[in-house]
């Protein structure tokens, strides 16, 4: 998949009108069912035709997301000081013009700020272009507290006054992870990518999600710890926070993650070797009663799992299991 600027889910976000990953992961059921209602109408991969002029796209490998806003039935062209900022950073940009096709590549319910938000990309197959791959962001805009109980008819009308749905097209002409062309057209699982990492957010160097290679994953946001487990399918990865069952999808690409909202996290650069002679070998770690939650993590660094029952938490590491009642070490194992 070409590059589009989680230059930001983690190359910075210059400008964008979304919300934290970990913000939409505390979010409600009434957008979760609304999302859910949303995402079987629009799978990514969708092929959707442009009905409104004024979605500006950036080019592939900018480290920023121009956000384009329909609101009261008006379609608005990202800012002055959007796009000024994206021409700082050596970004391109272009209008998208009416009939022109893209694929969508991710949907958000985000509650808060009142918005869902549609990623979208240029159809190249569809469009008959081989410059065609830049990228954009429509976030749909409605009252404050409207996406709490809203049902998804006037949502959809909304998406269709921007984006109607090419039932003509095949949602895989152009999909971010296409097969190979030598592969035999038979039914098979989708192909997917191996992820591991640790990936921050530059906009705020406390918030990190942390990919494991066995489908877990830990997420520190507003100084908690949150674990869960992901899937992958093609470049599109399904998170999954265990402590509430909030859903969400973010693309991968190359060292960056993509999320609907237009945030960008960027793959945390795994730490230079030390230069020969070899440092001695560190003090051995001791784990006291007493200690608290903070403490264990700066000494052993981040669990594998959290489990949490009531008052107490245990933090399961490698070989190691620390039990807290009320944020502190009551007992080691």
């Amino acid at each position: 998949m070409r590059r589009f600027g989680l230059g930001g889910l983690i190359a910075s976000v210059i400008i964008t009108a979304g919300v934290p990953w970990s913000v939409a992961f505390a979010q409600g059921a009434p957008a979760a069912s609304l999302e859910q209602s949303l995402a079987a109408q629009y799978q990514p991969g969708t092929v959707l035709v442009i009905q409104g002029k004024g979605i500006i796209g950036v080019n592939p490998g900018c480290a920023t997301s121009l956000v384009t806003t329909y609101k009261d039935g008006q379609l608005h062209a990202p800012g002055f000081l959007q796009q000024l900022a994206a021409a700082g950073i050596q970004c391109i940009t272009r209008g998208f013009p009416v009939g022109w096709k893209v694929n969508l590549l991710s949907l958000a319910v985000v509650p808060k700020n009142s918005k869902v938000n549609l990623v979208v990309q240029e159809c190249d197959a569809c469009n008959g272009s081989e410059d065609a791959s830049y990228k954009a962001v429509v976030g749909f805009e409605f009252p404050k507290g409207f996406l709490a109980t809203a049902e998804l008819g006037p949502v959809q009308d909304a998406i269709n006054q921007v984006f109607s749905i090419d039932a003509s097209a095949s949602a895989a002409s152009d999909a971010p992870a296409p097969q190979a062309a030598n592969q035999p057209d038979v039914p098979g699982p989708e192909p997917s990518v191996q992820v591991g990492g640790v990936y921050v957010n530059p906009q705020n160097a406390d918030e990190r999600v942390q990919l494991n290679p066995d489908g877990s994953f830990l997420l520190f946001a507003y100084g908690q710890p949150h674990d869960g487990t992901f899937s992958a399918a093609g470049n599109q990865l399904t998170l999954t926070i265990s402590q509430t069952g909030r859903t969400t999808t973010v693309t991968l690409d190359g060292d960056k993650l993509h999320q609907a909202d237009g945030t960008i996290w960027v793959l945390q650069a795994p730490q230079s070797e030390p230069a020969q002679p070899a440092p001695a070998q560190p003090a051995p770690t001791t784990i006291e009663l007493g200690q608290t939650t903070d403490q264990v993590v700066a000494a052993l660094g981040p669990p594998s799992k959290i489990v949490k029952l009531g008052s107490k938490e245990i933090y399961v590491y490698k070989d190691l299991k620390v039990t807290f009642v009320d944020g502190k070490v009551s007992d080691v194992q």
